[in-house]
Parts: C-alpha cells; structure tokens; sequence
C-alpha cells in the first residue's frame, strides 16, 4: 500500500479552564477544563455530530494533557478511534507569564504586553517558547504522527489546547499572518481541513533546510 495522497483533518480545541476564566495566561500548565469550558466542548461536537458532512474518524492525535485526552475521549464517542498521545502536540509554554493575570501582566509590562495583543508571533515571554518555534514543533509533531495513518486518504482528528490549536491552525490555513486572539475569541467549532502531501513535503524540506 502507497503513501496517503493527502488528509482529512478534524481540527478542534479544548473548552477553557479555570484560568482562562479568571483571566490568566495559561500555556503548559496542565490543568483540566472547566464545567463551562468541558460543557462548551461537548456541545460544539453535538452540533458537528448533528451535521450530515461529519466524516468518520479513524484515529486521533492529540497530547498527554489532562484537557486534551478528555476532550480527545468525548470526541471519540461513536468512532471508536484510536487516540494517540503526542507530546510535541502540547500547548505553548508561556514561562514566567505562566498563571499571571493579564490585567497584571498589562499593568507590570506595558510595551511587552501591548506587542503580546497586537502580534504574539513576535514575542516571546521570559524563560517561554517562541510562537514561531512552538509552531514548527506542532507542525513536526503532526506530520510525525499523521506518518502512522494508512489509506489513501485518511480522516484524522487532532484535539489541541487553545493556543497549540491556533498556531496549527493558522499553518494548515495557509496563512502567513496569524490573528492568535481573533480566532481564540470565536466559539469553539470542529473543523474540516484538507491537507496534502505536497504542503506536508514542503514543510519538511525548510525544516530540513534550516537544520
């Protein structure tokens, strides 16, 4: 059996936790999401569900945070597809700014917090991950895991927390630009993307290049 021609990728965030609630940055830490934030996520797979182009998923990759794999469980729900745990697929460390609130953060570090909002691409928090290198890494870890799929065209989900999944988001879109907060403040939804080989071949020859 050849390689897959090209993806069916069933993309979907997390619901919020308690910390995205109350305000505060959260990246790595790991933390569960909350009874609105779980309840969030259940509904927009009910509606995905209750829609005719729903495709039948068979496998799902996500990572080994507590938000995730239960996301990843209840999307699973009469597929019954094999989820496997990626940890280049975790969310974004964030450093220092772990937790801060970011009324504080605004308050404490005005120009820094100012080019967080207006272009996080080009920040990195203290002791954190650049956007651009926690990029490279969901799209390497994605590849890595999409590498296990067989078929010629298989339907893979991939359940990320919400800063890991605009990132990936923003890369499958093709987009050179990405508006991190604009697409965070959308509901959550299941998304139905296309990917091909070409684009994943592409990708790992710059990476490959700049090694």
């Amino acid at each position: 059996m050849g390689k897959p021609t090209g993806y069916t990728i069933v993309l979907v965030r997390t619901g919020p936790t308690d910390w995205d609630e109350s305000g505060r940055l959260i990246g790595g830490t790991d933390l569960p999401m909350s009874t609105q934030g779980e309840q969030q996520f259940r509904d927009a797979i009910r509606a995905s569900v209750d829609s005719a182009e729903s495709p039948k998923i068979s496998s799902i990759l996500t990572s080994s945070e507590e938000a995730a794999l239960k996301a990843s469980a209840i999307l699973n729900h009469g597929h019954d597809a094999k989820i496997r745990e990626l940890d280049g697929l975790c969310n974004v460390g964030l450093g220092l700014w772990e937790g801060v609130l970011a009324t504080e953060l605004e308050e404490r570090c005005k120009t820094a917090y100012r080019e967080w909002a207006d272009s996080p691409m080009r920040i990195t928090p203290p002791e954190g991950e650049t956007m651009t290198e926690a990029q490279d890494r969901l799209v390497s870890s994605l590849i890595k895991g999409l590498s296990k799929s067989k078929g010629d065209h298989p339907v893979v989900a991939v359940v990320l927390r919400p800063l890991a999944w605009a990132l990936l988001r923003g890369w499958m879109m093709g987009s050179d630009t990405i508006d991190v907060w604009e697409s965070l403040e959308a509901p959550i939804t299941v998304e139905t993307i296309e990917l091909s080989s070409e684009r994943i071949g592409s990708f790992s020859q710059r990476i490959r290049a700049s090694a």
